[in-house]
């Protein structure tokens, strides 16, 4: 369990890490980079001659339950928990710790097909509705992966979902994903109970960086204050640095919903 410096966790729990192309947002994976660099370094668990290999790290499993604090905690963000090569035997036993303890676990996946498959498998038909201590998340860098993604994340019966526009690689219209079917047909959600409860946005970084736009970020903001869905702007690369929690027309945006 490692302690995380991104804005909206306390850790990363990384019981599986690994993964394999999946989009245009996978080009410049950090995670991959920082599997390479585990590797070079010695780490127990990274293969040196193929460090982002798909790798279930049987010693991390109980971990959350460690920890006495209420905490915040990413699981896999060094992979894809629903990666084809985790076998669903693995994903129950990781939900298995997860339900055992109160800490609060974000979840991100550009598989959400294979999510909803393999969640459907493991378990009986209240236990995803009944499981608000875990937010299930999908990627989506741009409009074509958005369409491809929301509508089945969408579909799983869990109380909270969020969505990662990070790297940010286009514009992504997502109003119509976020409000609740009753309000489908105002422009604003009147109930206070969006489809999806927490959106991240952020550009891309590190080397080959590409090019975010401050514009596509402002319009995400507004469909989220539409939608009464908490936004948080995580970065923004200006004048060639990354910077945290940049301001949006003079305001910043670091919301959270826990």
């Amino acid at each position: 369990m490692n302690k995380t410096g991104i804005e909206y966790l306390d850790y990363t729990w990384n019981i599986t890490h690994g993964c394999s192309k999946e989009s245009p947002g996978c080009k410049n994976c950090w995670a991959e980079r920082m599997a390479r660099r585990l590797a070079a370094m010695g780490s127990p668990g990274y293969d040196p001659d193929d460090p982002f290999r798909v790798t279930y790290h049987e010693d991390r499993l109980r971990q959350p339950l460690k920890l006495r604090k209420h905490s915040r905690i990413g699981v896999s963000f060094m992979g894809d928990l629903f990666h084809p090569l985790v076998a669903v035997e693995t994903i129950r036993r990781i939900f298995q710790i997860i339900f055992m303890t109160e800490h609060t676990f974000f979840i991100l996946t550009k598989r959400p097909a294979r999510m909803a498959k393999v969640l459907g498998m493991v378990f009986e038909d209240h236990t995803l509705e009944e499981a608000d201590n875990v937010w299930f998340g999908v990627s989506a860098e741009n409009q074509e992966q958005a369409d491809r993604r929301i509508p089945a994340l969408l579909e799983l019966p869990v109380p909270n979902r969020w969505v990662s526009v990070e790297p940010m690689l286009g514009p992504v219209d997502i109003h119509q994903y976020m409000v609740c079917e009753s309000c489908l047909d105002p422009l604003v959600c009147w109930c206070g109970d969006p489809r999806i409860k927490w959106v991240v946005c952020g550009c891309e970084s590190g080397p080959g960086a590409r090019p975010m736009s401050l514009d596509w970020a402002q319009s995400l903001a507004g469909q989220c204050g539409r939608a009464n869905t908490p936004f948080m702007f995580k970065q923004m690369m200006q004048g060639g640095k990354k910077v945290s929690a940049p301001k949006l027309n003079g305001k910043q945006y670091m919301e959270m919903p826990v």
